[in-house]
């Protein structure tokens, strides 16, 4: 990305989908959850329900990102520079 170019904010998801899937009646929550490809970018989330923290780590353990807390507590998301295999350090 060029020095100075705007970052693409990551899609918000909508109030509906987030209390289905906080409520564990989402029918699809992998549609949400996971990495997925978006106009941002490569975003990948998660929800942990008591993380503090979650950061992506390549199988070598070379950290890859961070992903940010977000309402409601224990639904986390970030950016990925491309799809790769990651594991979740929480």
């Amino acid at each position: 990305m060029a020095e100075g170019a705007a970052i693409a904010p990551l899609p918000s998801l909508e109030p509906a989908t987030v209390r289905d899937l906080e409520a564990g009646r989402h029918a699809d929550p992998f549609a949400i959850l996971g990495p997925h490809r978006t106009d941002a970018g490569w975003i990948v989330r998660a929800f942990l329900p008591g993380a503090e923290r979650v950061e992506l780590r390549s199988r070598d353990e070379r950290k890859l990102g961070t992903l940010s807390a977000v309402p409601p507590a224990g639904l986390f998301e970030g950016r990925m520079a491309e799809k790769t295999n990651y594991l979740l350090s929480i």
